[in-house]
């Protein structure tokens, strides 16, 4: 059995595979591509992967893109630890954060960092601070659920909890920019306002294998 990845540093959605691999002690050979080199958009790789995006994960000769596809076969090809739920109703759940997270959180973690990470926050400082907004909004709602237990899904880790960290991180990343110092975003430090998602990031964290997923760039970073 041989997996390969092909990941973007500081791609949260390759993170949260690589969480997810390393979760089910699954051993990879990844491949860390070059966004400014353009390597997403190599011939090669868009011949496994067409819309040049990461992660591309490849196994037994068969090639999946897209992260949730990629958790999905995960599960089904190595069931134990399961991230996907056991029972039905456990199952749903699961799959009912995942969409939350990529159809609420994902569009406003892009408005909120894109402008920080690769544009020019003066003149779009508005626009930052209603992404923010909204993030607060849903750390509320995430805050209210980890006091009824542990992990985002229940008692045990799920892949409801390794999706959503990565985004965390790269919005509490963004935070952290000297530019947006003065726009009084109030997302760091993360404890102060919303102690049981910062006691959940101490939690992942903590999980077996959580430092070899770190973006490469990110090792040194103290993100807050």
């Amino acid at each position: 059995m041989s997996v390969r990845i092909w990941t973007g540093s500081g791609s949260p959605y390759s993170w949260r595979v690589l969480l997810a691999l390393r979760f089910k002690g699954i051993p990879y050979e990844e491949q860390v591509l070059s966004f400014s080199a353009r390597d997403h958009k190599a011939p090669d790789y868009l011949a496994r992967n067409p819309r040049g995006k990461v992660p591309t994960l490849e196994c037994e000769g068969a090639v999946f893109y897209e992260s949730l596809g990629i958790l999905a076969f995960l599960e089904a090809r190595f069931p134990d630890p399961p991230l996907l739920g056991r029972a039905p109703v456990e199952s749903g759940r699961i799959w009912q954060r995942l969409a939350e997270i990529d159809n609420y959180l994902a569009p406003v973690m892009h408005a909120f960092f894109r402008p920080i990470f690769f544009g020019n926050p003066a003149g779009q400082e508005h626009a930052i601070q209603q992404a923010a907004g909204v993030i607060h909004l849903e750390l509320g709602g995430y805050e209210a659920l980890l006091d009824q237990a542990p992990w985002i899904t229940g008692d045990a880790p799920s892949a409801a909890d390794l999706a959503l960290y990565p985004m965390l991180r790269s919005i509490l990343r963004a935070a952290a920019r000297p530019s947006v110092a003065d726009l009084e975003l109030a997302l760091l430090p993360i404890a102060e306002s919303y102690p049981r998602v910062a006691a959940w990031m101490g939690r992942v964290e903590a999980l077996p294998g959580f430092a070899a997923t770190v973006p490469p760039h990110w090792q040194a970073a103290d993100d807050g």
